[in-house]
């Protein structure tokens, strides 16, 4: 149904922003540990945080996923024929 494919194209662009947000993570970690902590890093960092999605945020948008599936799984399963 739309509505699936709707929901699995969502899951599918957190799931690329995820790794995304790991790869910066890993570039940022591979810099403090060969530069050290200094005060450029310090800015940078505060910066990429600034700019990463809000927890609350994220945890709303996984909730309305699973609610999206559920709702979508259970209209689908209304509109199959039944077969024995």
């Amino acid at each position: 149904s739309d509505r699936i494919e709707a929901v699995k194209a969502r899951a599918t662009e957190s799931d690329e922003r995820e790794k995304e947000l790991g790869d910066q993570f890993d570039k940022i970690q591979s810099r403090v540990a060969s530069a050290g902590l200094t005060n450029a890093i310090g800015q940078f960092l505060r910066k990429v945080h600034s700019s990463l999605p809000k927890e609350r945020r994220l945890r709303r948008t996984i909730r309305e996923l699973r609610d999206d599936l559920k709702s979508a799984a259970v209209s689908q399963s209304q509109v199959r024929p039944k077969t024995s």
